[in-house]
């Protein structure tokens, strides 16, 4: 595949003008202006008038409660959780599963996201949802309860294994599957403390909520005697590569720990607004030296996956904690949404535009009207871009969305899916 007559956001966030990209075999094969290119046999798209960058990497979110939009609104977490998702979530099963996330995918891709950590449960149902949509994945089984007989013995341990068999690394890690313990107000500590075992051994990462309310906090200090952090510390599952869902509710003591820990701190600032659960401090976390990445959460707590109101959102709720001139910066912000959620999946050879890089990337049209003029094109990304301007998904160097058509999903058939589940509620 060639791309020619494009705008590159580099690997530094510099704007490249005229530039061409030359796709070959799933990664960025040559890159540059005045590039000698022959188009013979290669599908060629001319970009001209649009920027060429990396896609989304949708550091936390739950893609099969896509078909819980709108359920429960006007609710605190814990009763939204416990009165509306959590019985919900009893009547699941595989199918619908499987279709609920192709309905995610089809948002997903067409908002630029071109991988999803996931945490959830009908997981291999999650997984072939993935594979048939072409997106990427981190796919984790979420963990609760306590441990009261062999950790190896538990139907979750035998699934979750099989889950690995099955699909680690499948097409050339189009899916990895991490662990991932729920909360710690869901979980026992003997049972994080066997699924740190088993992480490690198995050379996995992790993936956790972690101090998302005050009230999580608190409670957790009442429990244990230490905040959440700490707590996992404790239990082992920071000593393995550790995505922290949330971090809302962290001093600096918590902060430290995970610096020294090399985890990630994913903020979902829509979600967290939305459930009135608090502000994440994303420039104290960057400043830090931690990795910070973007998420959605799941559709159920924010309504949607445009993740560019996330991005924005993270922006201007930085800047109210600290100042205009004091907040998250535009490249920290667009590090965090490529790069950083890049990183924190484990797939260190993507989130950047670069030769040898996995073709993960967004063809944008930046002549619309919300993205002139161009005085600052980083600031209009963070700011201005939305789903309408992204015309061009490609995942792995394959085309998944374009003008608003979706290559690998039947919309018409996920819908009637969708409606036969709930109508029969």
């Amino acid at each position: 595949m060639v791309i020619k007559n494009a705008l590159i956001l580099d690997e530094d966030f510099n704007i490249v003008e005229e530039s061409a990209i030359h796709i070959k075999d799933g990664r960025f094969h040559k890159i540059g202006k005045n590039l000698d290119l022959n188009t013979e046999g290669e599908d060629v798209i001319n970009a001209d008038g649009m920027l060429a960058m990396p896609g989304f990497y949708n550091a936390h979110t739950h893609l099969a409660m896509s078909i819980m939009r709108g359920l429960g609104e006007d609710l605190p977490l814990d009763e939204w959780l416990f009165k509306k998702i959590f019985p919900l979530e009893a009547k699941l099963n595989g199918d619908i599963v499987y279709n609920a996330t192709l309905l995610a995918t089809a948002e997903a891709v067409s908002a630029g996201i071109v991988s999803s950590t996931d945490m959830y449960f009908y997981c291999d149902s999650i997984t072939r949802g993935i594979l048939d949509s072409k997106m990427k994945a981190n796919i984790s089984l979420g963990f609760d309860g306590d441990l009261t007989g062999k950790f190896s013995e538990l139907k979750k341990v035998q699934d979750l294994k099989k889950l690995i068999e099955d699909f680690h690394g499948i097409n050339n890690d189009e899916i990895l599957i991490d662990t991932s313990i729920h909360a710690e107000y869901t979980s026992k500590p003997a049972l994080c403390k066997a699924l740190a075992e088993f992480t490690e051994q198995k050379n996995l990462r992790t993936h956790i909520h972690v101090s998302e309310t005050k009230k999580e906090r608190d409670e957790c200090i009442e429990r244990h005697g230490v905040s959440p952090v700490k707590y996992f510390e404790i239990q082992g599952l920071l000593g393995v590569p550790a995505t922290l869902a949330h971090c809302v509710w962290v001093d600096d003591e918590d902060l430290d720990i995970i610096k020294d820990h090399n985890a990630t701190v994913v903020t979902n600032p829509v979600s967290n607004l939305k459930l009135a659960s608090g502000i994440c401090d994303t420039k104290r976390i960057v400043d830090k030296g931690i990795n910070l990445a973007i998420g959605t959460d799941g559709v159920a707590s924010n309504n949607s996956l445009n993740y560019n109101e996330e991005i924005k959102l993270a922006g201007l709720l930085s800047k109210n904690l600290r100042g205009a001139e004091n907040g998250i910066t535009l490249r920290e912000l667009l590090f965090a949404s490529t790069r950083g959620g890049a990183l924190s999946q484990g797939r260190d050879d993507a989130g950047i535009i670069k030769d040898g890089y996995r073709a993960d990337m967004i063809l944008v049209d930046v002549r619309m009207p919300n993205m002139y003029p161009h005085n600052d094109l980083l600031s209009n990304i963070v700011y201005s871009m939305s789903p309408q301007n992204i015309k061009i998904t490609i995942i792995d160097g394959n085309v998944v969305y374009k003008d608003g058509e979706f290559m690998h999903v039947d919309l018409e058939r996920v819908r009637h899916e969708v409606d036969e589940f709930l109508g029969s509620l």
